[in-house]
């Protein structure tokens, strides 16, 4: 009988490393619990981590940097009424260079698109790949630290692996439907 613990000693590691490329926040907490039982190592999901956001982030700016200029006229021609609103928010993010690239992997839905708009700005490759290693070596140990800690803090439960799976990514989608929610109503 294949079971979820079967799953994670056999792709986990390919999982922490597929998850860190996108939004994989949950994957990364729940794998970091799962190492504080001994299933995974956390050097190896820290490793990984940190792997697959800079080689996703590095990725995605130089899409950016090739293709972000025409596809950020592209949209301008497409929405002429959002033109001042992309004007505005590209503004900001030339502004505030430095603080965005160190921050936008820790604000959620932003991340992705992030490193494509960086690229775009004509930010040079070695400012953004510098302050990349270092965002994506805090977001690693901030996130690898609070997953192995919840693992320590749930203890015997960890046996359930199942449920603890569970819930750690119910109560991921609760709090992010929430945030989204919250979005919308401010909006």
């Amino acid at each position: 009988m294949f079971t979820l613990q079967q799953f994670v000693q056999d792709y986990g590691y390919l999982t922490v490393f597929l998850g860190a490329m996108i939004e994989g926040e949950s994957i990364i907490l729940t794998a970091s619990a799962l190492a504080s039982t001994g299933i995974l190592s956390i050097w190896g999901v820290a490793a990984l981590t940190f792997t697959g956001t800079l080689m996703a982030d590095q990725m995605i700016y130089f899409l950016g940097h090739h293709y972000g200029p025409r596809s950020v006229q592209a949209l301008k021609r497409r929405f002429p009424s959002w033109q001042d609103n992309i004007n505005k928010a590209l503004d900001f993010i030339k502004r505030n260079e430095t603080v965005y690239i160190l921050s936008f992997r820790f604000i959620y839905g932003i991340r992705i698109i992030s490193p494509f708009i960086i690229g775009a700005q004509g930010v040079s490759f070695k400012r953004f790949s510098i302050l990349n290693i270092l965002s994506a070596g805090l977001w690693t140990i901030i996130s690898c630290a609070l997953g192995y800690f919840l693992g320590h803090l749930l203890g015997d439960n960890m046996k359930h692996i199942e449920w603890v799976v569970f819930g750690i990514i119910s109560c991921v989608i609760m709090v992010s439907h929430v945030f989204s929610r919250k979005k919308r109503t401010d909006s």
